[in-house]
């Protein structure tokens, strides 16, 4: 009798041990320059209990690259699938639930563009020192440069180039951002809580299409904001890329050249 007890009590206890640290096979994909494809790739075991996105972090550059210190100089990052966009340490760790076999996508480690965003802020604070960005949070320029009145950068402006993009010179220490609609026009843009254009004003026509720069190597919050229909996203944006917000899509504002 007391034997049996004693073998139920251990596979109870087995029983409990396993449920509370289960553990599943998770594929990292860890993507360092932003170009869609992998460039770490590994398969790690994760426990369950008490999981978050910072923990998948960890498990990725230190028990996986052996990067300890990846916190000091890791900027933005995506877990796909699940939207956290933020790193840890701007937002705190979030719970995240994952299956056997699933895949956490690393869309932007860092380490790999440390040294260039450094020169990128010695390239914007050249482009600050004679005015050129202006010192208000977002202007516009039929010239697509402009010449601003202050020495310090708004989060965003209007080139004033109407809705092509994609063809010209992004401004130093710049990024160009296109939002794109094939049904809402006439929506106002906003970086940063700041309005910057509505599209179809000034140079801009009205097709749903607006093309605009913000300050590059930093996180942004692009909204458009219509009577009928908002849309957010918050993403961090690298020096001369260009950039497509599809506002018909639900998704990510993604690379575009």
């Amino acid at each position: 009798m007391r034997c049996k007890f004693l073998l139920a009590a251990l596979s109870l206890l087995v029983f409990a041990g396993t449920a509370w640290g289960e553990e599943v096979s998770v594929d990292f994909c860890i993507d360092g320059d932003m170009d869609q494809l992998c460039d770490e790739e590994f398969t790690a075991y994760v426990e369950l209990d008490g999981l978050t996105d910072k923990n998948l972090l960890e498990v990725a550059f230190e028990d996986e690259l052996f990067i300890d210190n990846w916190d000091d100089y890791l900027w933005a990052v995506t877990i796909e699938g699940y939207g956290y966009d933020l790193l840890p340490q701007f937002d705190g760790p979030e719970d995240v639930y994952l299956a056997e076999g699933d895949e956490v996508y690393i869309w932007y480690t860092g380490w790999m563009w440390y040294s260039s965003c450094e020169e990128g802020s010695q390239s914007q604070d050249s482009t600050e020192s004679d005015g050129s960005q202006g010192s208000d949070p977002g202007w516009s320029s039929d010239s697509g440069t402009g010449s601003g009145s202050g020495t310090g950068t708004g989060p965003g402006w209007n080139p004033g180039s109407g809705s092509s993009g994609g063809t010209g010179t992004i401004p130093a220490g710049s990024a160009e951002v296109k939002a794109v609609s094939s049904w809402l026009s006439g929506y106002t843009v906003e970086v940063d809580g700041v309005p910057i254009g509505i599209d179809g004003t000034g140079s801009d026509v009205l097709d749903g299409v607006y093309t605009f720069y913000v300050a590059g190597n930093q996180q942004h919050k692009i909204k458009v904001d219509h009577p009928e229909f908002w849309k957010s996203w918050e993403e961090f944006f690298i020096s001369g890329r260009r950039y497509t917000a599809d506002i018909d899509v639900p998704g990510r504002i993604v690379p575009s050249g």
